[in-house]
């Protein structure tokens, strides 16, 4: 026999024992299953400035500021002009 045919035969043999998946408990409740509640989403509610939530009047000024500064608003809206 050759050796590369002694080799590849020997290749395919597995020393490693059969694998068996450890045994688990079947789980009859989940810890979190207590006081769920249905979720009440708000999509329908008017979505303004987010800053003005904080009632801050410098944080307004401060957006107020970047929007006028904002370098990628000005040039969209040099692209629209154009």
């Amino acid at each position: 026999m050759s050796l590369g045919l002694v080799a590849s035969l020997l290749s395919a043999c597995s020393l490693a024992p059969t694998y068996k998946p450890p045994a688990t408990e079947e789980v009859t409740r989940y810890k979190e299953a207590g006081d769920w509640a249905p979720a009440q989403p708000a999509d329908g509610q008017q979505r303004g400035p987010w800053w003005e939530v904080f009632g801050d009047s410098k944080l307004n000024d401060l957006e107020a500021q970047l929007d006028a500064a904002n370098p990628d608003l000005q040039a969209a809206v040099a692209r629209l002009e154009q």
